[in-house]
């Protein structure tokens, strides 16, 4: 992939992990919290369970981003 690629994803993981937070604290249910922002519950779980998979020791390790 070229650079241009991947910094597209990269900032397109930032995007979502700032979303995906921000309705883990809204008190709001996921399902709510993407239907009252317009976004499709579907892609939002799909980038929640794709985030998950990276922290949990995929592409994006949580040690790398602790330090």
């Amino acid at each position: 992939r070229s650079r241009v690629a991947m910094s597209g994803q990269r900032l397109c993981s930032v995007v979502w992990f700032m979303r995906i937070s921000a309705a883990a604290g809204s008190g709001l249910s996921a399902r709510a919290y993407c239907s009252a922002q317009g976004w499709p519950y579907s892609t939002f779980m799909a980038w929640r369970q794709r985030l998950c998979r990276e922290l949990a020791g995929g592409a994006l390790s949580f040690r790398s981003v602790a330090r």
